[in-house]
């Protein structure tokens, strides 16, 4: 793999995770103030 390709998938990855760490929170805190 290329450079370039490397820090796609990187990146991909690092806003895979977020978006994960994101709705995870949201389903706690709805869970939380119901």
């Amino acid at each position: 793999m290329t450079t370039f390709t490397k820090t796609v998938t990187y990146v991909l990855a690092a806003a895979a995770v977020v978006t994960l760490v994101i709705v995870v929170l949201q389903s706690t805190s709805m869970l939380a103030s119901s």
